[in-house]
C-alpha cells in the first residue's frame, strides 16, 4: 500500500492541537467573535483558515449573539454529524444553539445550528473551518437506524 503524503503543512503540534480543539469548542458554544479572535491569537494562527473562520464567524455568530438586536445564546450543545457538501461523508462537529431575542419585553426563543470541520492527521491540525452542509440531528438519527 502506498502511503498518503499530505501536502498541507502542520499548523500546530499534537499537544497544541488538542488544546486548540478544546478552546475553540468553548468559543463556538458561546458564539463569541471576540473570544474566537483571542483563541486564534493564542495559537498564533494567522493563516487563510483563520481569516475565513473570522469572516464566517462574524456572520454566523451574529445570528445567535447580537447586542444591538437584543439576541443572546441561552444554551449550546455539540454533536458529531456528517458533511453533505464539499467533504461528503466526513465527520464534522455541529453546534445546536438555543438563543433568545427580546421583542419589546417578550423573549422569543429560537434554535439554530452550524458546523465546523477539523482536518487532523496523526494528532496534528492541518486545516479547519465552517462546514457548508451537514446532516441535521434528525437525519443522523435516521441514518443510525439503518
Amino acid at each position: 500500500m502506498t502511503p498518503v503524503i499530505s501536502t498541507k503543512a502542520p499548523l500546530l503540534t499534537v499537544s497544541q492541537t488538542t488544546e486548540f480543539v478544546k478552546d475553540i469548542d468553548e468559543v463556538f458554544k458561546l458564539a463569541d467573535l471576540i473570544k474566537l479572535k483571542e483563541v486564534l491569537s493564542k495559537y498564533n494562527l494567522r493563516d487563510k483558515d483563520a481569516e475565513d473562520i473570522v469572516i464566517r464567524g462574524r456572520y454566523v455568530f451574529s445570528l445567535f449573539n447580537n447586542k444591538e438586536k437584543r439576541i443572546r445564546v441561552l444554551n449550546a450543545e455539540s454533536r458529531f454529524t456528517k458533511c453533505v457538501f464539499c467533504e461528503f461523508g466526513k465527520t464534522v462537529k455541529a453546534y445546536d444553539v438555543e438563543y433568545e431575542q427580546l421583542v419589546g419585553e417578550i423573549a422569543v426563543i429560537y434554535t439554530g445550528s452550524f458546523a465546523i470541520f477539523f482536518e487532523i492527521e496523526n494528532g496534528i491540525l492541518k486545516q479547519y473551518g465552517f462546514c457548508n452542509g451537514y446532516l441535521s440531528k434528525n437525519e443522523m438519527e435516521e441514518l443510525s437506524k439503518s
